[in-house]
């Protein structure tokens, strides 16, 4: 089988839901009224290629054959509905960050509109690095279930298209075939497809992973001069055996309890003159060859599936319409006016993820369509939401004087036990700056120990000078450019460093964040009891000290004090002369 065969083989998914009222039912509830319109022909089922750029796969033409292949199965008008997204692995050296491959190069979108963006970021990316497949598959999966907390009733299947054996970052077949062993196994299950671009030394190993991910063995594209066409094929078989048809139930108040007896489904077709209800059957081995649907669980049901003769049906039809009720007995209030509004009937897929609160361990919450949109039920959070806090300052004021970073929680600023917020009690801005508290519209932050913010002392706000004098030693600036003159680099707003490696002027040797010349400077570094930097300079050696150390060169000391001078040659036969004020 082909690769455009396997992305087919991923297929649609709708799905709905229903309690059809038999004999074998009581009737539904009064109490409350939902209901929940899908457009079951617009993109049911979600496909993440997550496709090997490892130096390997220049070989042969497999690279090229890849990008050919995907771009065929996407223009391809059957794969329309469809929604695709790509990554690849790696994406850089020794990136074994399960993170990083979290976010996809290109999200998960219905088909056709994401061809140019799957086919542009093809066309900038090349072969190159190693095979990291552990946090490559660990990323895209929780790629994959953010996608199933937006919309239950969407079939997501991941495509692991790969030339080799999984390597780097703790990479074996075992663990990478535990994590599609999880995927397959949740609820709803994420498939894994694999299809292997290599001869059967590699291919065996990767019928681990595909049997674990619920696929059976890995496709084999083994023959270079039709191997686009064989990953076409490949990607058509994973769409489209991952086709079925399942919905979410519509959303309904916690305080009630909906049961299944409480679920309708009807199907309303491009030649129907009226919805058409479907019968409640007890699960997928009671399906007949007509409109029928079960439930996941009878007693709190999430979702519906069609059985297969109604699932054919509807993706015979892409006009079809299938509606879910929840409740709606005799004398019920309308229909909630969230489900269903003028604006049309929400589309079968969304990426929109609700959880109950910020917290990363909150459970999941499905979607409700309001306004032909899907959004968050009240009572919930949109996770993507809960890194987002308001603008600066966003700071904090240890008690020793120091400053500290805030966190953002639940969309807001919090300071570490102790610490007091920019702006509260003596803590404020902009006596003080920090990387992430910049100074106002023509000032600049400046750091005492010119480290660039990288410690945790606080930086003050300073004027951008509007001119400056000629002359002066070059100096290092925080963005690690070399400047003129520290004047110049402030005009740029821009504070001097002593931990970024700028590039010193021919003849030239650092002297902290200054450079000094060779030939007729010393560097002049100055340190206070505390033996904290306080400040360098370029100074001339006095008369008859041309070289060597112990000119006694250090400026007189406070009175009452005695200084200490040491004298080192540094490389590049400079001279750093020390004066520790004892």
């Amino acid at each position: 089988m082909t690769l455009l065969a396997t992305l087919s083989a991923i297929g649609v998914a709708c799905g709905s839901r229903t309690g059809l009222l038999t004999s074998a039912q009581s009737p539904r509830s009064s109490l409350f009224c939902a209901r929940a319109d899908y457009r079951a022909g617009s993109g049911d089922a979600s496909v993440l290629v997550l496709l090997d750029r490892s130096l390997s796969m220049e070989d042969d033409g497999k690279w090229a054959a890849a990008g050919a292949a995907l771009a065929t199965f996407v223009e391809d008008p059957q794969t329309a509905g469809v929604a695709l997204g790509l990554q690849y692995l790696p994406l850089g050296e020794n990136d074994c960050q399960y993170q990083d491959y979290a976010r996809p190069a290109v999200p998960v979108k219905l088909l056709p509109g994401n061809v140019s963006a799957v086919e542009a970021s093809l066309a900038r990316t090349q072969p190159d690095g190693d095979t990291p497949m552990l946090p490559a598959i660990q990323g895209v999966m929780e790629y994959a279930r953010s996608l199933l907390i937006g919309d239950p009733s969407r079939t997501v299947a991941i495509s692991l298209i790969t030339d080799g054996q999984p390597d780097t970052c703790n990479s074996t077949i075992q663990n990478v075939a535990a994590v599609a062993g999880q995927g397959a196994s949740g609820n709803p299950p994420v498939l894994t497809f694999v299809t292997a671009l290599e001869e059967d030394m590699f291919a065996q190993g990767l019928d681990t992973v595909a049997a674990a991910g619920g696929t059976g063995t890995a496709i084999r594209v083994s023959t270079p001069a039709s191997a686009a066409q064989q990953l076409v094929d490949a990607l058509s078989s994973a769409r489209d055996s991952a086709r079925q048809c399942r919905f979410a139930v519509p959303h309904v108040d916690a305080s009630q309890t909906v049961t299944a007896q409480d679920i309708a489904v009807s199907v309303r077709s491009t030649s129907d003159s009226a919805a058409r209800p479907a019968s409640y059957v007890s699960g997928a081995a009671a399906c007949p060859p007509s409109d029928a649907f079960y439930m996941d669980d009878p007693s709190k049901p999430a979702w519906v599936t069609l059985c297969p003769a109604l699932c054919a049906r509807v993706h015979g039809d892409p006009g079809t319409q299938v509606d879910v009720t929840a409740g709606c007995g005799p004398g019920a209030p309308a229909a909630d006016a969230g489900e269903i509004s003028d604006a049309g009937p929400c589309p079968g897929f969304t990426s929109q993820t609700c959880q109950q609160s910020c917290d990363p361990s909150s459970p999941s919450v499905a979607p409700v369509c309001e306004q032909g949109n899907w959004t968050c039920p009240p009572g919930s959070v949109d996770p993507t939401q809960c890194g987002i806090c308001p603008p600066v300052p966003h700071g904090c004021c240890e008690p020793d004087g120091t400053i500290d970073d805030a966190s953002c929680i639940n969309q807001q600023w919090v300071c570490p036990p102790g610490a007091t917020m920019f702006g509260q009690g003596n803590c404020k801005p902009p006596a003080v700056c920090a990387t992430l508290l910049p100074c106002a519209v023509g000032q600049y932050c400046t750091w005492p120990d010119h480290a660039c913010g990288a410690t945790r002392t606080a930086g003050t706000c300073q004027p951008v000078p509007q001119s400056c004098a000629s002359g002066g030693p070059p100096a290092c600036g925080c963005d690690g450019a070399t400047y003129d003159s520290a004047c110049q680099a402030a005009q740029g707003g821009v504070d001097l460093s002593t931990t970024r490696s700028c590039t010193p002027p021919a003849g030239d040797f650092a002297c902290g964040p200054l450079f000094c010349s060779v030939q007729g400077e010393i560097c002049e570094q100055v340190r206070a009891g505390s033996l904290t930097a306080q400040s360098w300079s370029c100074v001339a050696p006095p008369p008859g000290c041309t070289s060597g150390c112990g000119c006694n060169l250090c400026p007189p000391c406070p009175q009452g004090m005695s200084c200490n001078e040491q004298c080192t040659l540094v490389s590049g036969g400079g001279r750093e002369l020390t004066c520790n004020e004892l």
